[in-house]
C-alpha cells in the first residue's frame, strides 16, 4: 500500500501563492482602513464645528476649548465625551480659541500616521482643509 501525500515541491508551490495572495491584500486592507479614518474623522470635524457654531449662537463666543461643548457647560452636549478629550479614532484633535475665532486641527497617530493617512485643518469659517504630510493649516486645499 502507497502512502498518498503532497511533495515539497507542491506545498512551496501553495506556501508562494499564499504569500503572493498576502502581498496583494495586506496594502489593499491597510489603505481602506486609513480611507475609512479619515472619514469618520472628516465627520468628527463637521461635529465640532457645528457644535462650535451652535454654542455661538447660544452664549455670544466661540468655545474655549472643546470640553466647553459637553455637559455642564452644554447641555444638552454638542459633541461626545470621548472627543471632547481629543482623541478618537486614531486622530488628535487640537482645538484653540483665537481672538474672535478659532482653530481646529487633526493629526493621525500610531498606524494612521505611519500609513499616510491626511492631517486635516479648519476655523469659524467651516472649511475642511488637508495635508498630506504635515500639519494642515489655513493655506492648504480644501477637501469640499
Amino acid at each position: 500500500m502507497q502512502k498518498k501525500a503532497f511533495t515539497l515541491v507542491e506545498i512551496m508551490l501553495v506556501v508562494g501563492i499564499v504569500i503572493i495572495l498576502l502581498t496583494l491584500a495586506v496594502p489593499n486592507f491597510l489603505r481602506s482602513r486609513v480611507v475609512a479614518t479619515e472619514a469618520a474623522t472628516i465627520g468628527n470635524m463637521k461635529a465640532i464645528l457645528t457644535g462650535s457654531n451652535a454654542f455661538y449662537s447660544n452664549v455670544g463666543n466661540y468655545p474655549v476649548n472643546m470640553t466647553d461643548l459637553i455637559a455642564p457647560v452644554s447641555n444638552p452636549a454638542y459633541i461626545d465625551n470621548v472627543l471632547a478629550a481629543g482623541n478618537k479614532q486614531g486622530y488628535n484633535y487640537t482645538y484653540a480659541r483665537n481672538g474672535e475665532g478659532f482653530t481646529l486641527n487633526a493629526d493621525p497617530t500610531g498606524m494612521f500616521a505611519t500609513f499616510g493617512a491626511r492631517h486635516f485643518f479648519s476655523d469659524e469659517t467651516g472649511i475642511i482643509r488637508s495635508n498630506p504630510t504635515v500639519a494642515a493649516g489655513p493655506g492648504d486645499s480644501s477637501i469640499l
